[in-house]
């Protein structure tokens, strides 16, 4: 039964990604379920659901022992160690000129998915949610006969038919974690409530980026029919912010660190949700390799398939990141966190880290156990996007290091007041002997830009809530020292109320890094990194010459100016002191938006992915929902 399951879950899984184009029935035979047995099944929730659902497994099949001779599965199959990446871009208007029909006879290659076809009549969303109850009625998904099963599957098929508004909540979470689009919009304009499913959208669809194909649109999708659900959405029925999600997604894909680490509610769980989902584009739920653990017995993804915290999956979490908290009426992005939690067995006191505290214990475990190479540059671009987005580097969180690790003073009370700059300190102290050159660097790197952000008096009131204020009308000015010469210089006009108007659409928002200027450079300079340098091949350095730590450890020493090459040969266009480029779009900036010439090497079209940015969307960030009532003051 639990197999059976599971391979409704695949066929649901592959049947949402691919709707559109390829196949329109999944079955056994493409499945590959005829091509080996499964014993056992491990089941539980759809992620982000409260309830039970018997659509999602929470971990791998174990099948009986050995493979067919002409399986394609091999031990030893294992995904490239090279990532895949997106590439935003602008619309450009042309001409279209239609293709010419495919061939009626053209039989499909299931092993080849750029040559499937679209189909010629894209159907509508209802069809899709009976697609599902097809597959339960005809079981031709399954390799396993229906009178083999202790249910009758004619029964549940009715069941779900009587059960709409399930069966539509089932549908939308395939949609998301199939990283459908175009589907995902279609069913979300049936007018669901999605803050009435307890599907928890946004948790879910952080469970499954795909950095390589669809990076943050999903959430934009979401965003843009259902901008109120944010919101009230943003915490899930396990306490955990949209943010802890992004924490969790940048530990289970680059670290060793096991569930019940980052809670307690976890303690059974032997592998995060979503794990079978790579989210730099190195394997996906379908891809052989995964299957190739499924047919023996692998539950989770071994860590040595894993790399660092690499530019993909950074540049995607800090996508993310911009989406969730850009938005004039998004949530507060020092909401507490979830993770790491602890209760002090002393005086019962509740320990609960801020955001900044969360994404400093993410570095721990990123040093500690995270790959070869580590260097936290991911990191730092984190943390300085929060820092831009409002978070709030001098607020102090009850922090107990000892019940962190397992070794709370069973004689008295371990924990104090701490913010972020001395939680790392502390562990800088404690831990340094252990790390390398890179490491130890990157932890300065961050304890100097935690320094830097708490030395600005306007960060002290801080916070996305002041979005929803009305603020000055005040202009920054822009000066260049010449084209490909010394860096940018940032002057700023009339704005000692700590407002200063974007050129981002001209929009007024408080100065996020204070009077500082190395800080806005430094996000602009990260986010010119991110758009412009990719690892190519097996020895190629993490990080381009272009973003040298070594200078940016001396220069955030002095808190003076950056000189790193990106700044210092002219190769950056002007931005704002936020960071942002003018004309760009803020959560997304094209490499065309941030760069003066062309020194870019993502041009490996078969490892990239061209996402268009849609403005519209985000015209819709400057609709205030509090003006008109439809936002709780409680939220």
């Amino acid at each position: 039964m639990s197999t059976w399951m599971y391979q409704f879950w695949l066929f649901s899984f592959k049947t949402a990604k691919h709707w559109g184009r390829g196949p329109q029935d999944w079955t056994a035979d493409i499945l590959g379920f005829n091509e080996y047995h499964q014993k056992r099944t491990i089941m539980t929730s759809l992620p982000g659901t409260p309830e039970g659902s018997v659509s999602t497994p929470a971990s791998y099949p174990t099948p009986q022992e050995g493979t067919t001779p002409n399986s394609r599965l091999r031990l030893g199959l294992q995904p490239s160690s090279l990532c895949k990446w997106s590439i935003h871009c602008t619309p450009v208007s042309y001409q279209k000129i239609p293709s010419p029909p495919p061939s009626i006879n053209q039989e499909l290659d299931f092993n080849d998915e750029e040559s499937w076809p679209v189909w010629p009549n894209n159907p509508e969303a209802g069809v899709f949610t009976e697609k599902l109850i097809d597959g339960i009625e005809n079981n031709h998904f399954s390799s396993i006969q229906a009178n083999n099963l202790p249910i009758t599957t004619d029964q549940v098929a009715s069941a779900a038919r009587g059960s709409p508004e399930e069966l539509l909540k089932e549908s939308i979470g395939f949609s998301i974690m199939g990283r459908n689009e175009r589907l995902l919009e279609k069913l979300l304009k049936d007018k669901v409530d999605l803050a009435a499913t307890e599907l928890y959208p946004f948790h879910l669809a952080v469970s499954y980026l795909d950095g390589s194909q669809t990076c943050c649109s999903i959430i934009e999708t979401i965003l843009a029919l259902q901008p109120l659900s944010l919101r009230k959405l943003f915490v899930n029925h396990l306490g955990h912010t949209v943010l802890d999600q992004l924490m969790i997604c940048i530990l289970k894909s680059h670290t060793s660190c096991l569930p019940f680490v980052v809670d307690d509610i976890f303690k059974r769980d032997k592998r995060f949700e979503g794990e079978d989902v790579s989210i730099c584009g190195r394997w996906d739920a379908d891809s052989d390799c995964v299957k190739n653990l499924l047919a023996h017995g692998v539950a989770g993804i071994p860590f040595e398939w894993k790399h660092m915290f690499c530019h993909t999956s950074c540049q995607t979490i800090c996508d993310c990141i911009g989406s969730i908290f850009g938005p004039p009426w998004g949530p507060d992005v020092n909401h507490p966190s979830g993770l790491f939690g602890r209760r002090c067995t002393q005086c019962g006191a509740k320990l609960q880290p801020l955001p900044l505290h969360t994404l400093i214990l993410v570095a721990l475990h990123l040093s500690v156990s995270g790959r070869e190479g580590e260097n936290l540059f991911g990191i730092l671009a984190c943390l300085v996007c929060l820092l831009r987005y409002g978070a709030n580097p001098n607020l102090s969180a009850e922090i107990s290091l000892k019940a962190l690790i397992g070794d709370e003073d069973v004689n008295g009370c371990s924990h104090r007041a701490l913010d972020p700059l001395q939680l790392a300190e502390e562990l800088l102290i404690s831990l340094k002997p252990a790390w390398s050159e890179e490491l130890d660097r990157g932890w300065q790197i961050l304890c100097n830009t935690l320094r830097l952000a708490k030395a600005d008096t306007s960060n002290d009131n801080r916070s996305n809530i002041e979005k929803n204020e009305k603020v000055a009308d005040e202009y920054v000015e822009f000066w260049g020292t010449g084209e490909r010469t010394a860096g940018i210089e940032m002057y700023l006009t009339g704005n000692d109320s700590g407002t200063i108007r974007c050129p981002y659409q001209g929009q007024d928002h408080t100065k996020p890094f204070g009077d500082s200027k190395i800080l806005g450079s430094l996000w602009a300079a990260i986010q010119t990194e991110l758009l412009t340098y990719r690892r190519l091949k097996e020895g190629d350095p993490w990080i381009s010459p272009n973003f040298d730590m070594r200078v940016v450890e001396l220069d955030l020493m002095t808190g003076q100016k950056l000189t790193i090459p990106l700044l210092q040969n002219g190769m950056i266009r002007p931005f704002c002191c936020c960071g942002n480029f003018p004309g760009a779009i803020a959560t997304s900036p094209t490499a065309t938006d941030a760069t003066t010439y062309h020194f870019s090497n993502l041009e490996d079209w078969k490892r990239s992915t061209f996402l268009y940015n849609h403005e519209e969307r985000y015209d819709s960030w400057y609709y205030n929902p509090q003006e008109d009532g439809a936002l709780d003051d409680g939220l």
